[in-house]
Parts: structure tokens; C-alpha cells; sequence
């Protein structure tokens, strides 16, 4: 190779493997990270779009087995790409510093047995990784399988591999696997199945242990081997699917049997004490004090299974477990490499039960000896590798205990939510009783009346919910109507499902959630957490990260200029995060504090992972709809031509992502693959300069034909009919005259009854009519008979006649045909047939290939027209596809949908089971989002639906982006510190109040986000205190609070605000945010039923925190609502909810409330009161702030 480096970062050092069918592998340097690899280069066989293709198939089906196995004994996948230089797929693997079984065979069979059988086993044991991920290999083979340095086997390979449950038309890549180790199903073309695996691996076992290579014929004879390998591959071996193991697991365990059996070979000498014999005398295990006595029950207690663990806090002392007794064992002072029994204890069978499951259990028999003698035996272990196998073993038990518990525990807590989820679901009978519907077609919506007007609290339906409303006609029944937008005053908004018949809607019942749809979503988070749990993910590495973060890896270290981004709003702090996001190996956390752009560094960085790799395929997920359709639009806007695909309810989506649904896509997909087929078709018979007329003619020959053999098969079955016809016919006339026979009888019997004496009448009467009942009964079941010959007749002559129709308007066709062939009144078929037939045999390859290729092209056609795996096929031509957090699931198995990337916004938002369900389909993921703000949403009432099950407020509070947060690898996490939305004062309160431990930059300055206001003197945060007004106490009603006084306050200063900027000529977007719902409630009242009108120049919006994170305004105004003589503050406490709500102001924020009362208390609940440093910091910046008496 004349290229010294691929894809300009693989320094190559030379060529490891003899040129192979599809591909060369090299030894090369990353000069990113100065580590050894191997690349494996595939070849490029032409430039052909079939062959390209065939190439893709090869490379990407590869790469995809790769990342889906962690295992010790197959090749670790690195990275892939495409050399542009060379127009060369390759795969990045660690380089494994050995010989493939092949190349190292003479080596190999000089082993000893045991030596082979751990050879075969780590073998086994890779190849039953790739079962249980449902992978079938298909290339076993011994150059497929690599020895390294340390003895350790590395299974390689996996470019014609397959998934299971995947579809794949294989008929392009299996021609490429080895047939001396195929399956003799294999062979023949059959269907390949795990059993194909466990023939290959059986026919490298028995080159091993024959020590010489098989030949084409394979003349196997394994009997002259020892018993158990003979079994062994003999079962492997067989011809017949049926016969061989049922599984590869089954082979491993055989082979560990077989192994242990071996080891027994080999023992440990333990001597003992007179102290051992003394303590069994005293127990009367032993008739008398005497050490061959001792020795003779020790022997037997040890016999079988036995168990050695170390003594805690004694160094040199180490206990043995047989049967009945607790062994005390030492380092033999006079020789060293052998144990020496010191004692003895008793112990019960649970306390012996319990330490055997924690020890270490001997794969060696134990020979026990009266005395210590200097010799040494062929078979005999010494202690020091005792020893060494048994610290091995306790700290790999103790890594893996520690492990096991952290992951256990944190299962079992979101497998308890979940159920928990579950149990309220069931028991959840809730529903609202509604009066009256409007539809409003404008907006697309439907305004509820209530029965009776409810608080916030008592309606427990979320924006997440589908709800349902009664059905016209059936008040039981129940129709799905769409999503909650709003609830205010007795009235519920509900955008309408797009599919929804409004007619069909009961116009008064009940409204309730569609349980059905809570189901589903609880189902494909436990189905996330199966995955994660079990390693089923498509990156079992992700499963690794997630319960031991600090196993997050960063092997490069990428450092991204301003000059390479698409985006013109990027920063130092995201030129930071983005090069440390593209080296993170696994996952990336970003946190993002408020205004520091998110978005905008999705959408650079789905921009750069493009600009390494434009096949990626990204999935950007949130638990917001919204937040997903900002980062698809952002992403529009940087890349213009990419292609994009939305999952979820249309009714959900923005305005400007309509167009990138689905259905939409598919359709666009469908027309440019017909498009492309047509092209194709036109391009190859101009490149190779075909006879179109010739070519058409040929395809009018194989239509007749085709039509020929069709007639030909019907007048066979018309012949085959008409026999069966007659053979009907036959049957049916011998019925007529059983039929005629019967009718004579019975005239006969009537004419002879009339001359019989009368005497004799009735005796005759009676037996005529026995008589008659047999023969009536006969006569049935003829008649019967009968009417099912004369049916099946029917039916034949029916099928005859429809066969004959069929036939002659195939003849029809046939001579319809003929016409377009043009045949001369000289001229037969047959000659014109034989003529063309002549022509094309001059140029048969390219006739020949242009067939082929106009039938796959027909196929495709037919198969997109159909719909037929378009959803697979349309979804790999996308980069890009966004979707909820549990919106991606939707689409289910049918998909196989498996992304490179997994960009997951809001992270800190979601549930840690939501989140999980789209990173199970990631290779990296990256999650951003902001854990001190808002945390997912927390049902109440699952903290009282068990008391007894310890789920406490903060492990439902705790999302699965602040638990990684927090331990993560530093190299696998980065902070936004540049901020644009907030004026410069409002950006350094919620810096120091909020963000402590990091330092938020402001880009904006005074000037540009200052409000001229005088009756603030231009002043950024206001804090208008109502500690001197009378009224400004709380109002408790049910669980909720509410507080006029600081709605007086609110109006009146709206009414100030309208007014200056009216004289400005100014208008602005104002939100008022209560911390209470009866508080929301109380200012819409005020300002929109009453005095809605009066604001000119203000755009209001009134609603609750929640509602308002991931939005922004011009002024905000902040209702604290608690106001008591104790200093109460409920969850107002809370500073991620004091983050959000006064980080959503841009140039002015303006917070009421009573300050005495906010500030009482120091701490609340052993947490500092935020509250407190607020006002110290209004205090300590009097020139932008200000804390007034109202």
C-alpha cells in the first residue's frame, strides 16, 4: 500500500494479514493518542452501485456486531469510518500482538491437553457472548480466531455475521464464508442457524486434539481420542442438526467437566498436627488418640469439594472447609511451599454453608499426610500458587460483591417505582365529571366545562396524559380526544388529536386518562431497565457507566477551532465542551445553567459528528417536545440538505417540524428510490450500449414464456380434474340405481302386503316398519352421500371452468404479446425466439447483468409501492430522527433502529427509567441538561402508597443526570459558563446563589438588556416587599395557598410598567410565575377576566413554574405567596425552583413578597435559606438593585 496513513490519523507500520477475500489488515499508530491498533481495510472491488453496496452490507454489518460485544475473548471494537483518499471502508480494533490459530498451529498442538481444553474453552465462551446477543458468526475458522502474547484467545471477523431477529437479505455475503469448516446445512444453502456455530468451533476442536488440519472430504475420526473429548465432538460434530448440543453453553460446560476432571490429577499435600488428632479424639470422631486415625476423617471430610478462604487479620493463617469442619491452616515454616493443618473448629451446617458461598472452592484433590517429608510430587501444588489463586479470586469476589450491590440497589429502586407507578395506576379510578365541550377550530383545541369547578390540585391530569372523554350514545365507552394544555377557572384546553371525530363525543360525561397509554409507557421503561440491566443494550458499555461512572473513558483529546464550526454563536466554553463531547469514548454529560445555549450546542455538534461522518445517524431525544423540535429547527437551520425524521403525535410537534414527520419522509423516500431505480436502469444501458429494442423483445420472449409454462401447469390440472370428474360420475351413477333398486322395494312390499290373510297383518305390520326404519336410515345416509358427490362435482366443473377461462386469456395475452414482436407473415415465434436469442448470446454478460439489475429494481418498486420494510429502509437514509424520550419506542421492533449517537436534551428533567429508553438504542450518548434546575416531576402519591417500602421524596427527585454528575469520570464532563439571556445583574445572582461551585460568565451587558423604567431607576431585580401591609398574610385553601395582597401589588405594578412604556413606545413580554397553583389561579382571575385589556403594551402569561423551565421573558415577576409569623416556607425552599423562576428573565425581574417572613429562618430542614443570600446580594448591589416597601 502506497498510503503511509489511513484516513490521515492511522500511521501505518506494517501489514499483519496475507490478503484476504474482503479486506487487508494493518498495524498502525493513532497519532491522536499514540496507541497501537489494528485497521482493518476493506477492499474495493469496483465502482459499481451493486458492488458498493455489497461493500456497505459487509462493512456496516461488522461494525454493528462489534459494538453490541464487550467480551475478554473477542477483538474490542475502537472506531470506523471512510478513507475519502482511498474510498475504503475500515474498522478500528485493538491490536491484538499474537497469531491467528492458523499461522500458530504448530504451536498450538504440541500443547498439553488441559493447555487445549483452555484454549477451547475461552473460545467457547466468546462464541456463547455472541449467542446470548443473539449473533451468529458463521465464520468459525482458525484464521478467524487470534492467540495473543498472554495466551489469550480473540475471536475476530464478523463481516458476514447475523443478527437473529434482524432482516437481512443475505444472498450478498454468505457466498463469502469458508467451506472446509462449514455446516454440511451450511453447505447445501440451507438456513444457518447457532447449531452452524457449535459444527464450525467442533471441526477447529478437532484440528486441536488430532494435531493435523482437516481436509475438504473431512474424514472425521475422533475415537482414538480420550473418552471425554471424543464425546465432545462427537456431539459437536454431527451431521444432523438435531443431534448436536442444544447450545453452545451446553459444550462449555462439558469442557469445564472434562477441565475439572483433569485438575483432580493434580492435588495439594496437607499435613497435620497432633493437635488436629487431639481435637477429634475430644469430639469422639476418632476411637483413640492415635494421627493415622486423625488422618484417615480428615481425608474423608476433605474428599469431594473443598473451600479455602483467608483468616481476617492473620496474614499466614487460612481456612479450609470440608464436610463437617472449619480447618485452620498455616504457611509450613519447615517448607514453605506447602500448608500445614494448625487446628480445628466446629461450626453448624448454615455457618459452614454460608462461608463455602463467599470461599474459594479447590479445583484439587487434597492428599492429607501424618508428617511433613522433603519430597516433592509430579502432580503436587504448591501453596504459593494456592495463595496466588485464592487473593485472586477474593479480590475479584469482593470487586464484583461491591459491584453487585451498588447495581442491585439502584435496580431495585427504580424496579420499586415503577411498580409503584403501576400499583397507583390500578388503584387510580379518578375521573372528572364534564357538563359542556366547545371546540375551537382556530387553535385546534376543545374548552371542557366542569361539572363543578376544581382546584389545580384536585385535577391530576399532566400535559403528558392522553385523555379521554365519554362517547356519544355509550357513556361506558370512552374516546381518545388529546393532550392537556390547560386548566383555568373550571375550564380544561386540550389540543385535539388529530384524528379525533368530535361528533362522536358524549356532550357531557367523564374525562379521564387513557390507562392504556400510561401501560404502554411503564412497559417500555421496565423493558429499558431488562436491557440495561442485563448488558441487551446496543452498547453494554453504556450498562457499565451507568452503575459505576467512574468507568466513563475519554481516549482523545479533540480540540475544536471557531473556524470549523457551522454556528456563528459559539464560545470558549462550548469550543471546550464540544472537543471533550467527540473524545468521551462512551458518554458525556453537559451541564448547561440557564441561558448558556444548549441548543445551540446540540446543533453544532450533531454539525461536527456529520463533518467526521456523514453516514452517523443521531438521535436528539428529550422529555419535552418542545425542547426536541428546538434542537431538529436549529439543526435545519446549520444544515439545510440533511435529512430529518420526526416520531410522535403531530399534535404535539412546532409549527416548523410539521414537515419533517414520518409519513412525510417515507412517502419522499419511497418516490426517490423509484426515481433512482428508473435512473439506474437508463444509466446501465447507456454505459454499456444496449440494444433497448433487442432488450425488449427478450423481455416480451420471457413474458410469453413465462405465460407458456403457466398453461402449460393449468392443463395439466384440468386434465387432472376431468379424471377425478370421471371417476365421480362413475360413483354418482351407482347411487341412481341404489336409489331406483330401493324405490322398487318398497312397491313390492306394499302390492304384497294387500293380499295377506288379515290374521296375519299385524304381526307383518310390525316387522315391515323395523324394516322400513333400517332402511330409511340406510337410505339417509345415501342420500347423504350422495348430495356430497353431487356438491364436489359442482365444485370440479366450477374449477375446470375457471381454469379454462384463466388459460384462454393467458392464450389472449400470449398472442397479445406476439403482436408486439412484430413477427412477419414468414416468420414463426420460434424463429424470432431462436434470432434474438442469437444476438443476445454476443453480449449475454451485459444483457445478462442488466436482467438482474431490472429485476432487483422491480422488486425494490414493488416493495416500496407496498410499504413493504419501508419503515426499516426509510429510517437508515435518515441522519437525523428526534422523538420523546419514550416517543422512540413507538416505533418497536419493526425498526431494528440502532444510532451512533443519542443526544439527549433536558436530561435532568426526565425520570431515570425514561431516559434510559433511548439510550438503550445508542453506541455514545450524551446527555445534557441542568440538575439544579427543575427535577423530574414527583407523584405525591407514591410516597403514600406503601409506607414500609423506603422510597423517599429524593430518590424520586433524583434523575439519572445527577447521579452521573456526580461521580463521572471529569474527563467525561464539562459546564457551560457563558451566558446570553439575563441582564448582566440578574446573571451574577443566579451565579453566586446557584451555581457556587462554577462561575457563569455574562455576554450581555447593562446597556443592552436594561429597561428604562423610572419608577425602578433603571434597576435590574426589584424585590417589592409587602411586610408593612396589613393584608399580606397567606391563605391556605386545601393543600394549596394563596395571597391577595401580593396580587394587589402585582396589578398595581403592571399598570405603572404599561404606563412608562406606552410613553416609551415600548412593548414586552411579562410572566408571572406563583409558586402556588391557587395563586396562578387567583392573578388570571384578576388580570384576564377583569382588566385584560388595559395592558397595551404588555404580552402576560400567568402560570406556574413548571410550565415556564425552558422559556423566557422580558420581565418576570415572582409571586413568593408565603407570608407567616414562623417564617414557613414549603417548597419554596427549594433553590432549583427559585433557579428557574428567576432565571427566566432577560432584562428585568421583579420578586413579591414578604422579605421579614422569607428571610426568618436561617436554615429549614438542616439547608440554608436561600432566600437570605438573595437579599444580601440585592443589598450589596443598590446601583442595579433595589428592595422596596409597597
Amino acid at each position: 500500500m502506497n498510503n503511509c496513513f489511513i484516513d490521515n490519523r492511522y500511521s501505518i507500520i506494517k501489514q499483519l494479514s496475507a490478503e484476504g477475500n474482503m479486506s487487508d489488515v494493518y498495524l498502525c499508530n493513532d497519532v491522536k493518542t499514540n496507541q497501537a491498533c489494528a485497521i482493518k481495510l476493506f477492499k474495493k472491488f469496483s465502482d459499481s452501485e451493486e458492488t458498493k453496496n455489497l461493500e456497505k452490507t459487509i462493512f456496516y454489518r461488522e461494525v454493528e456486531t462489534l459494538q453490541r460485544v464487550d467480551h475478554e475473548n473477542i477483538v474490542k471494537y475502537i472506531d470506523c469510518g471512510i478513507d475519502s483518499v482511498l474510498d475504503k471502508f475500515y474498522i478500528v480494533l485493538e491490536y491484538v500482538d499474537g497469531e491467528n490459530l492458523s499461522e500458530g498451529f504448530d504451536k498450538i498442538i504440541i500443547e498439553s491437553e488441559y493447555r487445549k481444553l483452555e484454549l477451547c474453552e475461552q473460545m467457547a465462551s466468546g462464541l456463547e457472548h455472541l449467542h446470548k446477543k443473539n449473533i451468529i458468526h458463521r465464520d468459525i475458522k482458525p484464521s478467524n480466531i487470534m492467540l495473543d502474547s498472554n495466551g489469550n484467545i480473540k475471536i475476530i471477523d464478523f463481516g458476514i455475521s447475523k443478527f437473529i431477529e434482524t432482516f437481512y437479505n443475505d444472498c450478498t455475503v454468505i457466498s463469502f464464508k469458508t467451506p472446509r469448516y462449514c455446516s454440511p446445512e451450511q453447505k447445501e444453502g440451507k438456513d444457518i442457524t447457532k447449531k452452524s456455530d457449535i459444527y464450525s468451533l467442533g471441526l477447529v476442536f478437532y484440528e486441536i486434539f488430532k494435531n493435523e488440519r482437516i481436509d475438504e472430504s473431512r474424514n472425521i475420526c475422533s475415537s482414538d481420542l480420550p473418552l471425554s473429548v471424543n464425546e465432545i465432538l462427537s456431539k459437536m460434530l454431527k451431521p444432523e442438526e438435531s443431534l448436536r448440543y442444544d447450545s453452545i453453553s451446553e459444550v462449555l460446560n462439558d469442557i469445564r467437566l472434562y477441565k475439572k476432571k483433569l485438575n483432580q490429577k493434580k492435588y495439594i499435600v496437607l499435613p497435620i498436627t497432633k493437635e488436629v488428632t487431639r481435637q477429634l479424639f475430644i469430639r469422639d470422631k476418632i476411637e483413640k488418640d492415635d494421627i493415622n486415625n486423625a488422618k484417615i476423617y480428615v481425608q474423608k471430610d476433605l474428599n469431594g469439594k473443598a473451600y479455602l478462604t483467608s483468616k481476617q487479620g492473620a496474614k499466614d493463617e487460612f481456612k479450609l472447609i470440608g464436610k463437617e469442619y472449619l480447618y485452620i491452616c498455616k504457611i509450613n515454616k519447615m517448607q514453605q511451599d506447602r500448608f500445614i493443618v494448625v487446628t480445628l473448629q466446629t461450626l453448624n451446617n448454615a455457618d459452614l454453608a454460608s462461608l463455602k458461598e463467599n470461599a474459594y472452592e479447590l479445583p484439587y484433590t487434597i492428599e492429607v499426610k501424618t508428617y511433613s517429608n522433603n519430597i516433592r510430587y509430579t502432580y503436587e501444588i504448591s501453596s504459593f500458587k494456592i495463595i496466588n489463586e485464592l487473593l485472586k479470586f477474593e479480590e475479584i469476589t469482593k470487586e464484583k460483591k461491591e459491584w453487585d450491590t451498588q447495581k442491585q440497589n439502584i435496580i431495585k429502586k427504580w424496579q420499586t417505582i415503577l411498580r409503584l407507578q403501576r400499583k397507583k395506576l390500578e388503584q387510580d379510578k379518578s375521573s372528572i365529571t364534564y357538563k359542556s365541550f366547545d371546540v375551537d377550530k382556530d387553535d385546534d383545541s376543545i374548552k371542557v366545562e366542569l361539572k363543578s369547578s376544581l382546584p389545580m390540585e384536585d385535577i391530576k391530569f399532566s400535559i403528558d396524559d392522553m385523555l379521554q372523554m365519554s362517547t356519544k350514545g355509550n357513556s361506558k365507552k370512552a374516546i381518545d380526544v388529546g393532550y392537556m394544555r390547560d386548566y383555568f377557572n373550571g375550564i380544561l384546553t386540550i389540543d385535539l388529536d388529530a384524528d379525533v371525530d368530535v361528533d362522536n363525543i358524549s356532550p357531557y360525561g367523564e374525562i379521564s386518562i387513557n390507562k392504556n397509554m400510561v401501560e404502554v409507557s411503564l412497559n417500555r421503561q421496565e423493558k429499558a431497565l431488562k436491557s440495561i440491566n442485563y448488558k441487551d443494550n446496543v452498547n453494554p458499555k453504556i450498562s457499565d457507566i451507568i452503575f459505576n461512572p467512574q468507568s466513563a473513558s475519554s481516549s482523545l483529546n479533540q480540540i475544536i477551532s471557531f473556524t470549523e464550526c457551522h454556528s456563528n454563536y459559539m464560545d470558549e466554553s462550548k469550543l471546550r465542551s464540544l472537543g471533550k463531547a467527540l473524545s468521551a469514548d462512551t458518554m458525556f454529560l453537559l451541564q448547561g445553567p440557564p441561558g448558556t445555549g444548549k441548543t445551540t450546542f446540540i446543533s453544532e455538534l450533531i454539525c461536527q459528528i456529520l463533518d467526521r461522518d456523514k453516514n452517523s445517524k443521531i438521535l436528539i431525544a428529550s422529555q419535552s417536545n418542545v425542547a426536541v423540535d428546538h434542537s431538529l429547527s436549529k439543526t435545519k437551520e446549520l444544515l439545510p440538505d440533511i435529512q430529518l425524521i420526526r416520531i410522535g403525535h403531530k399534535e404535539k410537534f412546532s409549527e416548523n417540524v410539521i414537515d419533517f414527520t414520518l409519513d412525510n419522509f417515507c412517502k419522499d423516500w419511497a418516490e426517490k428510490v423509484i426515481s433512482k431505480c428508473d435512473n439506474a436502469l437508463d444509466n446501465y444501458k447507456k454505459q454499456v450500449n444496449l440494444d433497448s429494442s433487442l432488450q425488449e423483445k427478450n423481455l416480451i420472449i420471457i413474458e410469453i414464456e413465462k405465460l407458456k409454462q403457466e398453461i402449460e401447469f393449468m392443463t395439466e390440472e384440468i386434465t387432472h380434474l376431468k379424471d377425478k370428474k370421471e371417476k365421480m360420475d362413475v360413483i354418482s351413477e351407482k347411487w341412481s340405481n341404489v336409489n331406483s333398486i330401493m324405490d322398487k322395494m318398497k312397491l313390492l312390499l306394499v302390492k304384497d302386503n294387500y293380499s295377506m290373510e288379515e290374521s296375519n297383518i299385524g304381526d307383518i305390520l310390525d316387522k315391515f316398519l323395523l324394516d322400513l326404519t333400517f332402511i330409511d336410515d340406510k337410505l339417509n345416509i345415501i342420500i347423504e352421500d350422495s348430495y356430497e358427490i353431487s356438491n364436489s362435482l359442482a365444485e370440479i366443473n366450477k374449477e375446470i371452468m375457471l381454469l379454462s377461462n384463466e388459460m384462454n386469456e393467458k392464450k389472449k395475452d400470449i398472442l397479445e404479446w406476439e403482436k408486439l414482436l412484430g413477427l412477419s407473415e414468414s416468420e414463426s415465434y420460434e424463429e424470432c425466439k431462436k434470432d434474438i436469442e442469437t444476438k443476445l448470446a454476443e453480449n449475454k454478460e451485459d444483457y445478462d447483468k442488466f436482467a438482474k439489475i431490472e429485476l432487483i429494481c422491480k422488486d425494490w418498486k414493488k416493495r416500496v409501492k407496498q410499504g413493504d420494510g419501508l419503515l426499516q429502509e426509510s429510517l437508515l437514509d435518515a441522519n437525523i430522527v428526534g422523538a420523546t424520550c419514550l416517543g422512540i419506542a413507538s416505533l418497536g421492533n419493526r425498526s431494528g433502529l440502532v444510532f451512533d449517537w443519542v443526544i439527549i436534551d433536558e436530561a435532568g428533567k426526565a425520570t431515570p427509567t425514561e431516559i434510559l429508553v433511548p439510550m438503550c438504542l445508542g453506541k455514545k450518548i450524551i446527555l445534557v441538561g441542568d440538575h439544579k434546575q427543575l427535577p423530574p416531576v414527583v407523584d405525591e402519591t407514591l410516597l403514600k402508597t406503601e409506607s414500609e417500602i423506603s422510597i423517599k421524596r429524593e430518590d424520586l427527585e433524583m434523575s439519572l443526570f445527577e447521579y452521573l454528575e456526580d461521580s463521572i469520570n471529569n474527563k467525561c464532563k464539562d459546564v457551560l459558563t457563558q451566558q446570553y439571556r439575563m441582564h448582566p445583574t440578574i446573571g451574577n445572582l443566579i451565579s453566586r446563589i446557584f451555581y457556587k461551585e462554577t462561575t457563569l460568565i455574562s455576554e450581555t451587558t447593562k446597556k443592552s438588556k436594561c429597561i428604562p423604567l423610572r419608577i425602578y431607576n433603571n434597576n435590574a431585580i426589584v424585590w417589592l416587599t409587602t411586610c408593612k401591609r396589613k393584608n399580606n398574610k397567606e391563605e391556605q385553601i386545601g393543600t394549596t395557598f394563596m395571597n391577595s395582597c401580593e396580587v394587589d401589588v402585582i396589578f398595581e405594578e403592571l399598570e405603572k410598567i404599561n404606563k412608562e412604556l406606552t410613553v416609551l413606545n415600548l412593548k414586552k413580554e411579562v410572566a408571572i410565575i406563583a409558586g402556588y397553583h391557587a395563586q396562578k389561579d387567583l392573578i388570571r382571575r384578576r388580570i384576564y377576566t377583569q382588566n385584560h385589556q388595559k395592558f397595551t403594551n404588555l404580552k402576560i402569561e400567568v402560570n406556574t413554574v413548571d410550565a415556564f423551565q425552558g422559556r423566557e421573558s422580558d420581565i418576570v415577576f415572582y409571586s413568593i405567596v408565603r407570608s407567616n409569623d414562623e417564617g414557613k416556607l414549603g417548597f419554596l425552599k427549594d433553590v432549583r425552583r427559585l433557579n428557574v423562576a428567576f432565571s427566566r428573565a432577560k432584562e428585568l425581574l421583579i420578586v413579591v413578597g414578604n422579605h421579614i417572613s422569607a428571610s426568618k429562618k436561617i436554615t429549614i430542614d438542616n439547608e440554608e435559606n436561600p432566600f437570605i443570600e438573595i437579599i444580601d446580594y440585592i443589598l450589596e448591589n443598590s446601583t442595579d438593585c433595589s428592595l422596596k416597601e409597597v
